[in-house]
């Protein structure tokens, strides 16, 4: 089983080849600066980060150790419930 660190990393990974391609596919420069913004102040963290940019929310449901949740006008994004698993 993964542990959250390797999550983290798989993230990570998808952002860094984002930013060096320069390939966002159908996110504006704003989109990918709040999806790095969301995976490194509150993702590393373990908190829940928050946006009200449909285009971010859809970009981290692509993962399923990801839960990304409506509040309000906007969505919350945070991890799922890892047993036994750290960081």
């Amino acid at each position: 089983m993964a542990t959250k660190r390797d999550l983290l990393l798989h993230i990570k990974h998808d952002i860094e080849d984002m930013y060096e391609t320069g390939r966002l596919g159908n996110l504006t420069p704003c989109e990918a600066n709040t999806i790095l913004d969301i995976y490194s102040n509150y993702l590393i963290m373990n908190k829940a980060g928050e946006t009200i940019q449909k285009a971010v929310a859809n970009w981290y449901r692509k993962y399923n150790f990801i839960v990304v949740s409506e509040v309000g006008i906007g969505w919350r994004i945070a991890f799922k419930q890892i047993k036994n698993a750290t960081i």
